[in-house]
């Protein structure tokens, strides 16, 4: 009884764990335990171009083209910058040319007095480069190219420990699966000595101890089977991990 409290505990525990992860409130789960039912069918095996489309690469890959196109943002300020400008200036008035000698040479409607009669414009080009600054962007520039550099160790860092996850996800599933055809036979030894005790047991040769700890072995026994297959499902995860997709893991469900 002391072991299945414990047991418990440790349950309630990971489910308030699940909970906060989920961010909702603390709560009973009703888990599906279909699932241990049966294996995986099949362990993908992996290509370096599923690797190359991992997100955390293509998220690395990205911020180094994002520091070469700062690089060339900067070599364009070697070159003179070019500027045009053009103005336009129009005006009306209502009066006429001949207003001067003629006092009446004017009119009063609106649309002659806002109708443009002389207009003017004016287009320039400028030119502007300042040589002093050239020794300032060939050391920004440098700066820039350690900064790729750096990116480019990030990158290579992320592919190494992906080859890693996924080295380690493919001696997890072959372990798992080797667990996975032991069970079995550790279950019908099990089996086997809890039959054994409990008739030595029924006919006095044997104390109660000696069955418990039959009865705690077939227990585990039972156990090991469910945490085989767990295991064997996790290593399935574990690949989709590595493999940034977790359809590898969804189309077994």
């Amino acid at each position: 009884m002391i072991t299945y409290i414990k047991a418990k505990d440790n349950e309630q525990e990971q489910e308030n764990k699940l909970a906060q992860l989920l961010g909702i409130p603390s709560q009973r789960f009703v888990l599906d335990s279909t699932i241990l039912k049966r294996t995986p069918t099949e362990f993908p095996s992996e290509t370096s171009s599923e690797i190359k489309n991992h997100p955390v690469l293509s998220f690395f890959k990205s911020r180094i083209e994002v520091s070469e196109q700062e690089k060339q943002l900067l070599k364009t300020q070697y070159y003179p910058s070019f500027s045009m400008v053009g103005i336009i200036q129009s005006r009306a008035s209502g009066f006429g040319n001949g207003y001067a000698q003629d006092q009446n040479d004017f009119s009063s409607s609106y649309w002659d007095g806002i109708r443009p009669t002389r207009s003017n414009y004016l287009i320039g080009v400028g030119v502007s480069w300042n040589f002093t600054q050239t020794f300032r962007l060939s050391k920004e520039i440098s700066a820039q190219d350690y900064t790729t550099q750096g990116l480019q160790h990030e990158y290579d860092l992320a592919e190494q420990q992906i080859k890693a996850q996924l080295d380690l996800s493919e001696n997890k599933w072959n372990n798992a699966f080797s667990v996975y055809e032991q069970v079995p036979i550790q279950l019908k030894s099990a089996n086997d000595a809890y039959i054994q005790r409990s008739v030595l047991y029924k006919n006095g040769l044997t104390d109660l101890v000696d069955l418990s700890q039959t009865i705690y072995a077939l227990v585990r026994a039972e156990t090991d089977i469910d945490i085989a297959i767990s295991n064997v499902w996790n290593a399935l995860l574990l690949k989709a991990a590595a493999l940034g997709d977790f359809t590898v893991f969804e189309k077994e469900l």
